[in-house]
């Protein structure tokens, strides 16, 4: 029951989030304004301690529903120690994104919520 809940909070966090940030104009150039190596870190942090909660409470590679839950997990492990060791590079590669990087990012994060929110009412 509670793999279904987070599969359908994560789906619907992830589809709002990349729908709002594709139709609201200069998202981008926010994002370039707003970061910094302290925020990084506390964004790492952060993130890491609930990649690790995942990893916690789901860390089983049955192939269900769970298993989703874990490679999110994983993937949330290694982007916060990448924000954490490394913020620079992050601050760097955020700089000379373009536009048409990001809506492509953003299309990636609506399709896995879709994914999501399909894994979640299968």
């Amino acid at each position: 029951m509670t793999i279904i809940i987070l599969l359908k909070t994560l789906g619907f966090y992830y589809l709002t989030v990349s729908f709002l940030m594709l139709i609201r104009k200069g998202t981008l150039d926010l994002i370039k304004q707003s970061y910094s190596i302290s925020r990084l870190f506390n964004q790492g942090i952060i993130s890491l301690l609930f990649s690790i909660l995942l990893l916690v409470l789901y860390h089983d590679f049955i192939w269900d529903r769970t298993v989703i839950i874990t490679i999110i997990g994983c993937l949330g492990l290694i982007k916060s120690t990448i924000l954490i060791l490394y913020p620079d590079y992050i601050i760097n590669r955020l700089n000379n994104m373009t536009i048409q990087l990001f809506r492509i990012r953003l299309f990636i994060s609506f399709l896995v919520g879709i994914l999501l929110l399909y894994a979640a009412f299968k």
